[in-house]
């Protein structure tokens, strides 16, 4: 269900979130950073299961900036429960493992397809792929500050030397699934935010399509290992498109929370009024560190608080 009243023609970039009622009110709290910080009003897809849109139209509001979406309207049924799983989950809880090949698939994974499935909706211009635990800390532009301008094409691909275990890990599974001879294991493309291309996206899909000879969206579902679709996205551009006008940036736009620890540190410095990093842009705020909001709604509204002071010095 699309917000009527969304931008429309805007070509510098369109933000896109998946998103679901666990996450509602970090969302909250990200689309309070971005109109805080943004220097232009950007479009902002965020797509929800059908059965928590009320609820996020009730958080959200009316912005002309948001276009509230199905996720159901660009995931193949496949990857959720079918009719006989919900029922023996209803009435037979105990034996429902018997049907585990009709459960479908987490919500991560469906959140996966969600952005992978997103240049159905948007196809002018990037995508700007913003997780619901981002929050913006500074003032930015999408030409100046993620590089969007004069025809460029960026790619966020960071050299780890020696490479983290994850990072591997989904290298090494995107190239298995593309039929690549052999998988590096430096570079990691799952920095926040992200950003691709709906034309290249396309392609992406049109090559799992012709190689694997089953629609995309089934070939991923028949996949027995994980994959990450910042780095399958990656793999993709790097190693199979090889595209000519493509600006590599090698740093992150964010300010990780890895654990609880690095967590209370940047809690700290932003209470105890000492800036953060001016070469990032966003605070990823992991949400599989299970810390509640709660606990951080000083931090970011000491942070909103500092913005709304600049602006009327």
């Amino acid at each position: 269900m699309h917000n009527r009243n969304a931008i429309h023609g805007m070509t510098v970039g369109t933000f896109f979130s998946p998103s679901y009622i666990g996450d509602l009110e970090r969302m909250v709290w990200l689309r309070r950073s971005i109109e805080a910080f943004q220097v232009t009003p950007t479009r902002h897809v965020i797509a929800v299961p059908r059965q928590d849109l009320g609820a996020f139209q009730n958080a959200l509001g009316r912005s002309s900036e948001v276009e509230l979406v199905f996720q159901e309207d660009l995931v193949d049924p496949c990857f959720y429960p079918d009719i006989l799983y919900r029922l023996a989950k209803k009435f037979a809880p105990g034996q429902s493992w018997r049907l585990d090949t009709r459960a479908g698939k987490p919500g991560w994974i469906v959140q996966q397809i969600v952005k992978l499935s997103s240049n159905r909706l948007i196809n002018d211009g990037p995508i700007i792929f913003l997780d619901s635990d981002l929050f913006f800390y500074r003032r930015f532009s999408l030409k100046d500050d993620l590089g969007l301008h004069d025809g460029k094409r960026v790619l966020v691909r960071i050299n780890q030397e020696g490479g983290s275990a994850p990072h591997r890990h989904h290298a090494a599974n995107s190239w298995r699934f593309f039929g690549l001879p052999e998988s590096p294991t430096n570079n990691a493309y799952m920095a926040y935010p992200a950003i691709w291309y709906p034309d290249w996206l396309s392609q992406m899909q049109q090559h799992i399509e012709s190689l694997k000879s089953m629609p995309w969206q089934k070939a991923l579902l028949a996949v027995d290992f994980n994959i990450s679709e910042y780095t399958l996205y990656g793999v993709f551009i790097d190693e199979v498109l090889k595209p000519d006008n493509l600006t590599v940036r090698d740093r992150s736009f964010d300010l990780i929370a890895w654990d609880r620890a690095s967590f209370d540190a940047i809690r700290s410095e932003v209470l105890s009024g000492r800036p953060l990093p001016a070469d990032k842009l966003t605070l990823c705020l992991q949400s599989n560190l299970h810390i509640p909001v709660s606990e951080y709604e000083d931090m970011l509204q000491v942070i909103l608080n500092l913005a709304r002071t600049e602006s009327s010095t």
